[in-house]
């Protein structure tokens, strides 16, 4: 079960798990959380899972990774948006119980956490080697679940479900090699073979320690066996006190907790930075590492924790150094190039100079070689011929033959060996060698000497003409060189500064409004989105078309109805991201109040993962176009934000003014248009006339029994699937349109129904009885007006009696309100709703802010903003008309991760900003994320160009 740790101690490559030494150091940090409740169980990703560990006053969290580490983390570590069912699983067991131990499992890489008490305690073992495995057990250690079932090859032991884990065959001591064993392996190792080698599969110490016991006792780690003694006995007793210095540090760490210790090594970039790189983290302050190639931490998980936090920006970072390195190598070879090329050209023509001086001093011999050659051809003399009698005359002496050295008579050429007549052969120089000249026959030697004179004089005016491109080519590779340094540098700092914003996995735009909307991806994101994301304020949006994206409106608390051109946005986004995009149809969306979607399906159904039911009236919008925008957003900083705050303070004041300034204005002409009105005239009203028209018109009474309050209509429903099982989308909305008719047609008939009977009841004559009531009724209160009538009620006592009880009432709730309570303790299980509700609030919090992160973004930053990054937006393109950067997307042939790309350097070959716009818009080319939420295949419009 324990086998040797995969060794990366000192050498370049980050290292990657525990060793044993780092195992006993990792348990004894985590018993000091012992006691604490868990809190819940989360998974980074199928082999890494976070225990989130609490209790009134601290807080903690236990990482840990299956093969690999275990640890205590302060780092916010990324979680998976939804559980994975090993993490449900550990949920339903471990779950508000406390950490009750914390223990390594013999002296095996294998840590073994205990939950809750003896009698129903749950293990969770986390074993370290090999390719790792975590394992949740009862009390008797029988196999809950596994994250991996295997069968152990060595013992045959099947790790299952339902089976026990073997406790027992763990490695119950520390076992070092006898004398024997030790004098054995000696004897058989080869002279040149190293000693950390060599006893690293016989102690269970790893490499890092071995080097530091060698170090320890004035031995260089790469030792090899020939330098530790003559003899075997000599070399045995240096390698037990190697064992021995290993042991007493094992013990140590063993006993009682330790530091942490980083080893890294630093780099200097082409742009002047210092570039670190984390090696290798140790509990121990090991001799082989130097103090200057060493961070030390409080705990040994404090520093596996930086460790590993700073692995993913530490690449990012060597691949940053690479690139540099990369683009002022390609300089460099370009400068290498062109001094390559005018040294070539220089050459050249020294070359062709003395050749053609050559050439002149030996004229004579030059003209007779030429005749004898032309002689022979025009006796048509055979070529073979001709070098026969040219190697007989230069054997019998002849000084022109003896200079003929080739004969090229396919191209009309010889090769003569001339020397230079005026040179002192004892030059010790050796510069008056003789030089293979090339004769034309064509031409004699005066004319040889000018042909070659004149490729000089060709090779000079290129190598002019190289020199001026050369410094063209290096100002461009500079360029290019300063602009990939330049990039590099921004995507670094943008890498470490910048914190990616909640809505960022989703597809989102911010609307004209002021409002972000975002839409699911996939399924499991709109589920993510309707569950977590959808407040009561807030709008959902859907189209009734195949793969139509979920949208959510993010409404501010207490901002009333959504404005009409932000539901507009959002419809037209959510019918862009379906299959209307590739099938270049136009269709309509709708949208509904939270309150009538819900995850609850009717009675005999079942509703998949993403899928809603949407109850009560849908608002239909109107048919959407297919027309996107691609634009970007820029992140000011604090003092850009609060300066802008001022401006648009100020205008809202100014403003403010000239309307007070116009208000009053209107009041003084109002004043000045007053007409007195005299309307004595209208109570001087006959009552012979008031009882005309009494009985011309009489008043109509309607008794309230008769009206019905009507009928109970039974509650519409429709269910949303998002998922793969979705059927036609046209389908549904035309059933949906026949439903909403049906129903207007009922409504219409009941109307009409209901106006009959009550004009029925309002035609029909009234009895003698009634008359004769209605008259007595007008006669005994025909004066009364009805502030008279409410102060005869009040004599009477009726109202005065209830208001009176009322106000008691109310007297004695507000004294039952403000009576106090008796302080108490809270009870266990208040506690465990509070640890779940503090653990909701962590996950809303993302939520929050949501109006100061708005007032960060820009989509049309001036000279004065302070720019800290850019952000690609993919919105409806009305969402987009006060960007300074938007191109228009409708559906095309164009690939996204071209299209985005594309887009991008129009941006920059706009020039319309700053430098540090144009920086940051280099540093989105090539960015994968930048063409995440382009909705298909488009076609990129800009500045009504195609």
């Amino acid at each position: 079960m324990g086998r040797p740790a995969r060794r990366s101690a000192m050498g370049d490559s980050m290292k990657n798990r525990y060793t044993t030494l780092d195992v006993v150091a990792a348990v004894h940090d985590l018993k000091q959380y012992i006691g604490m409740r868990v809190n819940n169980v989360y998974d980074v990703n199928s082999k890494t899972y976070l225990i989130k560990l609490q209790k009134p006053e601290k807080k903690a969290v236990i990482l840990f990774e299956s093969g690999l580490h275990i640890l205590s983390t302060g780092h916010d570590w990324e979680k998976s948006q939804f559980p994975s069912s090993f993490s449900m699983k550990l949920r339903k067991h471990i779950k508000n119980r406390r950490l009750e131990c914390v223990d390594q499992v013999g002296v095996d890489r294998v840590v073994d956490l205990g939950f809750g008490d003896e009698l129903s305690r749950v293990h969770v073992i986390v074993e370290l080697y090999d390719r790792g495995n975590i394992l949740l057990t009862d009390q008797d250690y029988t196999i809950l679940n596994i994250l991996r079932p295997r069968t152990d090859k060595d013992t045959d032991v099947k790790f299952a479900v339902r089976n026990r884990y073997p406790v027992e065959n763990a490695r119950k001591e520390t076992t070092l090699p006898s004398d024997d064993q030790l004098t054995e392996a000696v004897a058989a190792a080869a002279m040149n073979f190293q000693a950390r080698r060599l006893l690293s599969p016989l102690v269970p110490f790893g490499g890092a320690l071995i080097d530091h016991a060698l170090v320890a006792n004035g031995y260089p780690k790469e030792i090899n066996m020939n330098n530790l003694g003559v003899t075997v006995e000599e070399r045995v007793r240096k390698l037990r006190s190697v064992i021995t210095e290993c042991s007493k540090v094992y013990e140590r760490i063993h006993e009682s907790s330790c530091h942490g210790f980083i080893t890294f090594k630093s780099e200097q970039s082409p742009s002047g930075d210092i570039v670190e790189s984390f090696i290798d983290y140790h509990p121990y302050q090991f001799a082989q590492c130097t103090e200057e190639t060493t961070k030390k931490f409080e705990s040994f998980s404090e520093a596996v924790d930086e460790f590993l936090s700073k692995m993913t920006t530490q690449k990012a970072d060597q691949r940053a150094l690479n690139i540099e390195r990369e683009a002022l190598k390609k300089l460099e070879n370009v400068k290498k190039d062109q001094e390559g090329r005018v040294e070539e050209l220089d050459k050249r023509q020294e070359k062709l100079k003395r050749i053609a001086e050559l050439i002149i001093q030996n004229e004579a011999d030059v003209d007779q070689a030429r005749k004898i050659i032309l002689s022979a051809l025009a006796h048509q003399v055979s070529w073979d011929r001709i070098g026969e009698m040219c190697r007989d005359a230069a054997r019998q002496g002849d000084r022109v033959a003896s200079k003929i050295v080739q004969l090229k008579l396919d191209t009309n050429h010889i090769v003569m060996r001339l020397t230079d007549l005026y040179h002192d052969y004892e030059d010790e120089e050796g510069e008056n060698e003789p030089v293979e000249v090339p004769i034309d026959l064509a031409l004699n030697a005066f004319q040889n000497s000018k042909k070659l004179f004149d490729a000089k004089k060709a090779a000079g005016k290129k190598k002019e003409k190289t020199i001026q491109s050369s410094i063209k080519a290096l100002k461009s590779a500079e360029a290019k060189a300063k602009a990939t340094l330049e990039t590099v540098r921004v995507r670094k700092d943008l890498a470490k500064t910048r914190k990616p914003m909640w809505f960022e996995k989703f597809l989102w735009f911010v609307s004209r409004d002021g409002l972000i909307c975002v839409a699911g991806r996939d399924a499991q994101q709109n589920e993510l989105l309707v569950k977590k994301y959808l407040r009561t304020d807030d709008v959902y949006v859907h189209a009734d078309v195949r793969g139509a994206a979920s949208v959510v409106i993010r409404n501010v608390p207490g901002g009333g109805d959504i404005p009409p051109k932000t539901l507009t946005e959002a419809a037209q986004m959510a019918v862009c991201y379906s299959n209307a995009w590739d099938a270049k149809v136009v269709a309509s969306a709708w949208w509904v109040n939270k309150s009538q979607v819900s995850r609850t399906a009717p009675s005999g159904e079942y509703l998949t993962p993403g899928s809603f039911m949407i109850r009560g009236k849908k608002n239909f919008m109107p048919a959407s176009q297919l027309i996107m925008g691609l634009g970007i957003l820029f992140k000011l900083d604090e003092e850009s934000v609060e300066r802008r705050r001022e401006e648009k303070k100020r205008k809202e004041e100014e403003r403010g003014g000239e309307v007070e300034k116009e208000e009053k204005i209107e009041e003084e002409e109002e004043e000045g248009d007053e007409v007195e009105v005299d309307d004595s005239d209208g109570d001087d009203v006959n009552d012979d006339d008031m009882k005309e028209d009494e009985e011309k018109f009489p008043d109509v009474q309607v008794p309230l029994t008769s009206l019905s309050v009507g009928t109970k209509v039974e509650e519409e429903y429709s269910i949303i699937n998002v998922g793969p099982a979705q059927r036609s989308g046209l389908n549904q909305r035309e059933i949906a349109e026949k439903r909403e008719r049906e129903k207007a047609e009922k409504e219409r008939i009941e109307k009409e129904r209901k106006e009959k009977e009550k004009e029925a009841k309002l035609s029909k004559p009234r009895t003698k009885r009634e008359k004769h009531k209605m008259e007595k009724i007008k006669q005994k209160y025909g004066d009364q007006d009805e502030e008279e009538r409410e102060l005869r009620m009040m004599a009477l006592g009726n109202r005065g009696k209830k208001e009176e009880v009322k106000e008691e009432a109310k007297k004695e709730e507000i004294k039952v309100e403000r009576a106090p309570r008796p302080p108490r303790e809270p009870r266990e299980d208040e506690k465990e709703k509070k640890i779940e509700e503090d653990d909701d609030e962590e996950e809303k919090e993302e939520n929050s802010d949501e109006a100061n992160l708005l007032e960060t973004l820009t989509g049309y930053p001036t000279p004065e903003d302070t720019l800290l990054y850019a952000v690609v937006v993919v919105a409806p393109y009305q969402a987009l008309n006060d960007y300074k950067y938007k191109v228009k997307l409708i559906p095309g042939t164009g690939k996204r991760g071209k299209a985005a790309k594309s887009a991008i350097e129009l941006f920059m070959r706009s020039k319309k900003g700053s430098p540090r716009e144009e920086s940051l818009l280099k540093s989105l080319v090539g960015d994968e994320a930048a063409a995440r939420n382009i909705p298909g295949k488009v076609k990129i419009i800009y500045a009504g160009k195609r």
